[in-house]
């Protein structure tokens, strides 16, 4: 039995690691704002802190203009509640040199889990209400303007500059590092070796996170059995198409992600009663979050 904790313990420690990697959502997950007791039920709770209007005047008599503070526990409504279960025969692991169930969930966290997580939460960030939205072809011409829109439009709503998050598409990223204008915004970089070097991990001043068009959609299908595909019918039975995200700047403070629970065991075949097999079972509780008065801190460019 000592061994079966030990590879459970293992398997864990590895598939975090993974996914901390592999999502490029990650740095949403802000678990200081999140009540580490959370709620009972499909529910957690998430701090926020709002004020009641601007600056009044002061009055020599009477002093200063009363204004109020509210910080609050909002209580959120968790919907993905998500599960796999594989069985690996014992034989079929021991035949493999035990590598079959070292790497099964390596791979599934890659291909499947991390890439529906993100899908999803871009699709709530780019849906949610009050988010600014462009829709605009793209192309080596307009990318520099479509992106200085952003930023300015982002900087009128009162958006600090510092913090803010680039996401983009490697069609936006190519475009940027083909255009003049663009290079010349590029932090330069130590060429005295020679060699060329047209790559880039910021863009004014707003790290860059280049994310695969497969997870990057303004609505998704969460299937109940088989991972998520794009939108194809609403429930009015009309044909709405996912439309693709072609890049999203955000103030990640302007939306929240959370795991409630996330959960990974793994069963020896000595303790598996129903077979002769390694038995692996992961589930994930999560779901995200735009706060009402926050949303003008997303920009969300469309296809």
């Amino acid at each position: 039995m000592a061994n079966t904790i030990a590879l459970a313990t293992k398997y864990a420690k590895i598939l975090d690691e993974i996914y901390d990697i592999g999502a490029l959502t990650a740095i949403l997950e802000r678990s200081s704002l999140v009540d580490p007791t959370f709620e009972g039920g499909n529910a957690v709770k998430v701090f926020k802190l709002s004020f009641d209007g601007g600056l009044g005047n002061y009055d020599k008599a009477n002093g200063y203009s009363k204004g109020n503070v509210t910080g609050a526990w909002e209580t959120l409504t968790l919907t993905q509640d998500r599960s796999k279960e594989f069985s690996v025969d014992a034989m079929d692991n021991e035949e493999t040199l035990d590598l079959t169930a070292a790497n099964l969930f390596d791979q599934y966290m890659k291909e499947y889990i991390t890439p529906e997580v993100d899908a999803y939460r871009f699709a709530k960030i780019a849906g949610a209400a009050n988010v600014t939205t462009n829709n605009a072809a793209i192309n080596a011409n307009s990318v520099v303007s479509l992106v200085n829109t952003a930023e300015a439009t982002l900087t009128d709503n009162g958006v600090p500059k510092e913090g803010r998050i680039f996401f983009m598409t490697t069609t936006v990223y190519n475009l940027l590092k083909e255009s003049a204008t663009a290079k010349n915004r590029f932090v330069d970089k130590d060429n005295s070796n020679g060699a060329i070097d047209s790559r880039f991990e910021r863009f004014d001043g707003m790290p860059v996170v280049v994310v695969p068009q497969t997870r990057f959609y303004d609505s998704i299908t969460v299937d109940a059995n088989n991972g998520y595909s794009v939108v194809v019918n609403s429930a009015n039975n009309q044909v709405i198409d996912s439309k693709n995200l072609q890049f999203l700047i955000m103030d990640p403070k302007a939306a929240i992600a959370v795991k409630k629970h996330v959960k990974l065991r793994v069963f020896s075949p000595e303790e598996n009663q129903a077979l002769d097999a390694y038995k692996i079972q992961y589930r994930i509780y999560h779901d995200c979050f735009v706060y009402d008065q926050k949303a003008k801190g997303i920009y969300v460019q469309k296809a």
